[in-house]
């Protein structure tokens, strides 16, 4: 793996543990074993770090969750319910349910902030992913409805990182069954 990518797994693992602001550049460039030198090649400043670390989580989650749903099955509504069912498989599968992205808004929450502008740009993205199903199913009102569909997985998401239990995803899986009837 290329240093700049080194840097990335490491910086996403550390921000992830201990948040963005706790985690220092000394930490990051330790455990990924490249110099302070090499770190500022590819990231003029730790803000510049953090964003491309998001941007990274960014592209994965559409490789990993939207590019996979929307091969699998062209059916709209199908679509929708899929995407509840990849995230409450994911939170199972993890040992530690966080979203980095609820994390970074928590610790940059001035919306002018790099890191506060991306990881409201993707959690737009899943917002875009189901009004588009929507309108696909001519649904009246499929911002409203894409809106609170988001939010249902939001919801999920905070209650599992908080409590640990991954049943949210099922019953808003089930309240997204009722709204897209």
């Amino acid at each position: 793996m290329l240093k700049k990518g080194i840097l990335l797994t490491t910086s996403i693992k550390l921000f992830n543990q201990n948040g963005f602001n706790a985690t220092g550049i000394n930490e990051i460039i330790k455990e990924a074993n490249v110099s302070k030198m090499t770190l500022y090649k590819y990231f003029k400043t730790k803000d510049d770090l953090i964003v491309e670390a998001l941007e990274q989580v960014h592209q994965d989650f559409i490789k990993n969750f939207i590019n996979k749903i929307n091969t699998k099955d062209s059916n709209p509504k199908n679509k929708i319910i899929d995407l509840f069912d990849m995230l409450s498989e994911s939170a199972q599968r993890a040992k530690d349910v966080r979203c980095i992205f609820i994390n970074a808004s928590a610790e940059f929450p001035d919306k002018n902030h790099p890191a506060h502008k991306a990881a409201f740009a993707h959690k737009l993205t899943t917002q875009n992913f189901f009004e588009e199903q929507l309108k696909e199913l001519k649904k009246q009102n499929p911002e409203h409805i894409a809106r609170i569909l988001t939010s249902l997985t939001q919801g999920a998401l905070v209650m599992t990182q908080i409590g640990g239990d991954k049943i949210y995803y099922d019953d808003c899986k089930k309240a997204a069954q009722i709204l897209i009837k």
